[in-house]
């Protein structure tokens, strides 16, 4: 391994870096918008559920005010055979039915005025949360639209490092590049500087051949952790002098 294709390596591995960081970006950008998405998606969930809730009581109220009119009906004509009554027998007995329309009446009364009461908390519950989400979703749209086209541009980004990837491989020796790809996005520093004779990454000791190898420019790999190492100083350009 000469100086030339360790200096490759390096240069690759700080180029796919910088690729993972755009990739990252990408993917919390992602997150971002799957977020603002799912709140915009609860605001709608919750208006129509509150547009439900004041359709159903609605539809409520129209029935108990047809049953309302159904018994004054009745009662009418309850009234009407009462009048003509020819006995005090059908007289007591259309007046008890009269009197038992009269108990219902009332109490459908009292269901009916609880139900408007249900219906108008509804709409004014309605209003409110539409007054909410109106401004929720705008906000929640302009934050969604901002972060797609932040992806958009960040995904340009990623496609144009993959196209220029292609230079960075060349001359690094096609074993080095199958080692390299197994530890490729796994960690941050892939190729690591060795100081006081142990890997800088976890620090694990290397041996004196290990050192040797080193010396004469040859990358090893951590038998601790699989980084790539290798010796500063054998790698200097040696001084003028």
């Amino acid at each position: 391994m000469n100086q030339f294709s360790l200096q490759k390596l390096i240069d690759l591995v700080e180029f796919d870096q910088g690729m993972v960081k755009i990739e990252h970006a990408i993917d919390k950008l992602k997150e971002e918008i799957a977020v603002a998405q799912k709140e915009a998606d609860l605001c709608n969930e919750g208006l129509d559920r509150s547009k439900k809730n004041k359709h159903d009581l609605k539809k409520e109220v129209d029935a108990t005010e047809l049953e309302m009119k159904t018994l004054d009906q009745d009662e009418k004509e309850k009234r009407r055979r009462l009048d003509a009554a020819t006995n005090q027998r059908e007289y007591e007995s259309f007046s008890k039915e009269v009197a038992a329309l009269q108990v219902k009446q009332n109490s459908l009364e009292e269901e009916l005025l609880l139900k408007w009461k249900k219906y108008e908390h509804a709409e004014v519950e309605l209003k409110e949360r539409q007054a909410f989400c109106d401004e929720k979703l705008i906000s929640l749209n302009t934050v969604i639209t901002e972060k797609m086209r932040a992806m958009d541009e960040q995904q340009k980004n990623l496609k144009h490092h993959h196209a220029l990837r292609e230079e960075k491989l060349k001359n690094i020796p096609q074993e080095l590049l199958e080692k390299y790809n197994v530890m490729y996005k796994q960690v941050s520093n892939p190729v690591v500087p060795v100081e006081k004779e142990s890997c800088t990454a976890c620090f694990y000791p290397l041996t004196q051949q290990n050192m040797h190898d080193l010396r004469r420019r040859k990358l090893l790999q951590c038998r601790d952790c699989f980084r790539f190492l290798y010796l500063k100083e054998a790698h200097e350009e040696p001084k003028a002098g």
